[in-house]
């Protein structure tokens, strides 16, 4: 048996981002852990979060400022499949020019920097699905929280989407910001 000693030792912190009803919380507060802020755009989702877990989650993650997430040891993160997955239209990650209608995919850099501009043209990039795009805004709040520990999640399309190369980017943005992947 374990004594509130030892789950009080053991405990840790998370931000739980596009949180959904809470997949990750279930599991993570079985185990005496805490969330000090979720994040969840659906307004279903958020209600039942709220009911299921007490936390009102935050909003569109994309609108807040990481010096407001409070600081945590693990940053979870359910970003939406969609764009990658078997079950959507696969997206992923790319962007089409408005002037030369040239697809690209961009660095987390350039996604940080706002610098939407085709390497082709020069022309303003906009991306074919948005949602794809919120993986960086899980790098950013890992680059600026620095968490010990991030859990994203992973989807069947995931690791083959476009050749491998959606993969690639992920564990290079991870990898740049200080984190190995397994």
């Amino acid at each position: 048996m374990v004594t509130n000693n030892t789950v009080k030792e053991r405990s840790f912190k998370y931000v739980s981002l596009f949180a959904g009803i809470g997949g990750f919380d279930t599991a993570l507060n079985e185990l005496g852990r805490q969330c000090v802020m979720a994040s969840e755009i659906d307004k279903f989702a958020r209600k039942a979060y709220e009911t299921l877990y007490g936390i009102e989650p935050s909003g569109d993650i994309t609108k807040i400022k990481s010096e407001d997430i409070l600081e945590h040891d693990l940053l979870t993160a359910g970003f939406p499949c969609q764009a990658f997955s078997v079950a959507g239209k696969r997206a992923g990650m790319a962007y089409v020019c408005n002037d030369c209608n040239e697809e690209q995919t961009l660095s987390f850099d350039d996604y940080a920097d706002r610098n939407f501009v085709c390497s082709e043209c020069g022309g303003v990039i906009e991306p074919v699905d948005g949602r794809g795009l919120l993986f960086f805004e899980v790098a950013r709040v890992a680059r600026d929280k620095q968490p010990k520990a991030l859990l994203l999640e992973n989807v069947k399309g995931l690791v083959g989407h476009d050749k491998g190369r959606t993969l690639d980017t992920m564990v290079k943005t991870l990898n740049d910001i200080g984190y190995t992947i397994d």
